[in-house]
């Protein structure tokens, strides 16, 4: 089947001219399925079925809607719930493929200058966009039968890589985050925008339950060569192959389901019809965004060079061994903080420790040295307690302790049952597939953690830490934290609140 999106400019009536260029388009390009976003509420499907969002809030009696969902298919509609003035920009329906009920999704999601047409909306760009996202994600999880295939798309006003120009860096994280979250794959991450210098803002995104391929740019225009629309449609073709990895981002496939499934070009977790795809211990994240590429190698990067030492830092074993040389438990666990967070904090940090000058050698330059610095300590910490660093789930754990209490979210996205924090003995109990989906998650979370803190060193677009100096107030507190759950971590006796699962 092959579904589209198309944002089609003002909400044109059907029986007006522009309509009617519009129709000939879409009927041009055959879509069983379309997303169309700045629809009339009175559009004419040409023979299909059509179901749009409810009134626009700043001219509730006009026939203009925000978005809309046309097919050729069986469709059955969702009724909006709920007073979220994010309701506007959602509709919501069910389609019949093979004998399947595949959950659809149309969104329209705020852009700069939204409040003026859309009421009851918080101040800022990003609050705007992001209320609205989170309430669209909410609907749609509680909407969703359990491994329930899943189809969305529409105007989300954000690119899904930079550069970004039409939305922001948080809110580019933010939505790759929600189709994550959905457990979707974006078709239209390379998209071109109808202007060619810019990234699509129209999106299409799909569960794993379809095999596709990237989804195709239309530039659609009047037969004069004047613009029919400020969006380009986005057309790609899917199929509902059966294949069932999960309703969400906790599914981890096995390597013999991924022995059925395969890539196209560009588009992990998908494949051409007859294609075979080389076989990998886990569904691969979101790897189109250069943030996922960043954050898949600065966890190898980070682990191997961190436990094992670098610069004045010994491997963080015998750091621990030495530390522990007339201390206590307790003791070592201070100095160990007390001597990394000197470290960080030192003016001149990169000239003092060395070997970093040469680090891309062994890690990419725009790593910033803060993150090895937490990464030893962590490790060294664990050592103190007792624990073996060559240990994939010891080193899986060191690397959730650069995140804190944010690990634990990235534990649970990846699909195991925790409580409030973390311990070693819950750690011990996540099978080892896991292990490698939360590294993949916990690395993509500190590429963004470090972009978001320092836009200007960003690791999502390679930019290099220049000589490896990063503010030293920070880079202290961040330790000494890095530090301080480390130690709540791996101290012995530390009871979890839910068995792993």
């Amino acid at each position: 089947m092959r579904i589209g999106t198309w944002n089609l400019d003002r909400c044109p009536s059907s029986t007006s001219e522009k309509g009617h260029e519009v129709a000939a388009r879409l009927d041009e390009l055959k879509a069983d399925l379309w997303l169309l976003t700045e629809v009339n509420r009175d559009w004419d499907p040409r023979g299909g079925s059509f179901v749009v969002s409810r009134p626009r809030s700043f001219d509730p009696d006009a026939p203009k809607r925000w978005a809309g969902i046309e097919t050729s298919l069986p469709l059955t509609a969702i009724p909006s719930q709920g007073e979220h003035p994010g309701n506007e920009g959602l509709v919501l329906g069910r389609v019949e493929v093979d004998g399947r009920s595949v959950l659809v999704a149309c969104s329209v999601l705020p852009w700069r200058g939204a409040a003026r047409y859309w009421s009851d909306l918080p101040d800022g760009q990003f609050a705007q966009f992001n209320s609205v996202l989170q309430h669209h994600v909410e609907r749609i999880r509680n909407e969703r039968r359990e491994s329930e295939p899943l189809i969305w798309g529409g105007d989300f006003n954000q690119e899904l890589q930079r550069p970004v120009s039409g939305g922001t860096v948080e809110g580019m994280l933010t939505l790759q985050s929600a189709f994550e979250s959905l457990g979707l794959v974006a078709l239209t991450v390379d998209a071109e925008h109808r202007k060619g210098h810019m990234r699509s803002i129209d999106h299409l995104a799909v569960s794993r339950h379809f095999t596709a391929g990237p989804a195709e740019t239309h530039r659609l225009s009047w037969s004069d060569g004047r613009d029919l629309s400020d969006h380009a449609a986005y057309t790609a073709d899917i199929e509902l192959t059966g294949l069932d990895t999960g309703s969400g981002p906790t599914a981890v496939a096995t390597r013999d389901e991924l022995s059925r499934s395969a890539s196209w070009t560009g588009v992990p977790g998908f494949l051409r019809k007859g294609e075979q795809r080389p076989p990998v211990d886990v569904v691969e994240l979101d790897e189109q965004s250069n943030m996922a590429k960043a954050g898949q190698e600065l966890v190898e990067r980070l682990l191997r060079t961190g436990i094992n030492g670098f610069g004045p830092f010994k491997p963080a074993a015998e750091s621990a061994r030495e530390a522990l040389e007339g201390r206590t438990a307790d003791q070592a666990v201070k100095a160990l903080v007390r001597n990394h967070c000197a470290m960080a904090g030192a003016q001149g940090f990169v000239t003092n420790i060395g070997g970093l000058v040469t680090l891309p050698v062994t890690l990419p330059a725009n790593v910033g040295a803060s993150y090895l610095v937490q990464t030893h300590l962590a490790a060294a910490i664990a050592a103190v307690h007792g624990h073996d660093l060559g240990s994939e789930r010891m080193r899986s754990a060191v690397l959730l302790c650069l995140l804190g209490n944010a690990g634990t979210e990235v534990v649970k996205r990846a699909g195991v049952t925790v409580g409030t924090k973390l311990s070693t003995t819950l750690i011990q109990r996540i099978p080892i597939t896991f292990l490698r989906e939360i590294n993949k998650r916990a690395g993509f979370m500190l590429v963004a953690k470090f972009g978001t803190k320092r836009a200007a060193l960003t690791l999502a677009k390679g930019v290099p830490v220049v000589g490896g100096v990063i503010g030293g107030g920070f880079d202290v507190v961040a330790t000494r934290a890095a530090g301080a759950y480390a130690d709540r971590t791996f101290r012995p006796g530390v009871p979890d609140d839910v068995p792993a699962s």
